[in-house]
């Protein structure tokens, strides 16, 4: 009797462990892996963290006129009217007067095909000043020492009625992050 008992108690003792034991086991297993994966993140996004604190601290200390022409320099965003304006005040600090101002999207003239992934946006800018030659070239120095990044596409004069005066049509190109 005292065998037959002891066997019984062995084969349930193996049976609590196949059926119950071990699977609890394997559990605690997988879920002791998903909590070595869920601290590795813990830690990743800790230094991430860090970095982006450190980061915002160097871009804090950057005064704010700097942020500023380097906003001018290349915009987050297209604002036809402010880039009018910009081009329009170096024209006026040489007496000249923009005028016929068309706008148009500058994204490579449509030739490429499938989405379009590059970083920043383009827009043609196209305007008639009227002046004298000396005058011009002046306004044209101007506009390459701006902070705003321009592209001059094309040049073309004809003359007026007036003296030493032509009539100068300007296409321009210029950029903004996307």
């Amino acid at each position: 009797m005292k065998t037959i008992f002891s066997i019984i108690l062995i084969l349930l003792a193996g049976g609590i462990f196949f059926f119950y034991t071990n699977p609890q086991y394997e559990n605690i297993k997988t879920l002791q892996a998903e909590a070595s994966d869920y601290n590795t993140a813990l830690t990743q996004s800790k230094t991430l963290i860090a970095e982006r604190d450190t980061l915002k601290t160097q871009y804090d200390q950057i005064p704010a006129a700097d942020l500023d022409r380097i906003q001018k320099l290349v915009p987050d965003s297209v604002d036809n009217v402010r880039l009018i304006i910009d081009i329009n005040g170096i024209a006026l600090n040489r007496g000249l007067t923009i005028r016929n101002i068309k706008i148009t999207s500058g994204q490579s003239g449509g030739t490429t095909l499938g989405p379009d992934e590059s970083p920043y946006g383009s827009i043609d800018l196209s305007f008639t000043v009227t002046s004298s030659y000396n005058t011009f070239q002046q306004f044209l120095q101007d506009l390459e020492s701006s902070l705003r990044i321009v592209d001059v596409d094309s040049l073309s004069f004809t003359a007026t009625d007036k003296t030493d005066q032509y009539d100068y049509n300007v296409s321009l190109r210029t950029y903004w992050l996307k």
